[in-house]
């Protein structure tokens, strides 16, 4: 599993949580996904999870370049969000609804590859 976020003190953190929670195989990247866009590492990944993502759709389309051949990207986005238009992607599954523990709504959805 590799972990990547921009800021350090959220790498700091998930190298934390990670030993804490006896975790082995997991990579950290402490870099903007523009920054790996312009310099991938080489690597192919299975699936890319988009937590939040900023309102540059061609950013996160380009994630298709970092994808194995039946990788997935796989997105969440609050109510302030548009319909994703994906190039590279096709919507697959999505749910919308109410996180637990919480009165927040939210949409997951699933995007394979064109």
């Amino acid at each position: 599993m590799t972990l990547m976020d921009r800021n350090p003190k959220k790498i700091v953190f998930l190298k934390h949580a990670a030993r804490e929670l006896k975790l082995t195989g997991v990579n950290f990247i402490n870099m903007s996904l523009k920054d790996l866009l312009v310099n991938p590492s080489g690597s192919r990944f299975d699936h890319v999870v988009s937590r939040g993502f900023s309102s540059n759709i061609t950013l996160l389309d380009g994630v298709h370049s970092l994808l194995a051949p039946k990788g997935c990207l796989i997105t969440m986005a609050g109510p302030s969000s548009e319909k994703l238009a994906l190039e590279n992607f096709r919507l697959a599954k999505s749910w919308e609804g109410i996180l637990p523990f919480s009165n927040r709504f939210r949409k997951v959805s699933l995007h394979q590859l064109n």
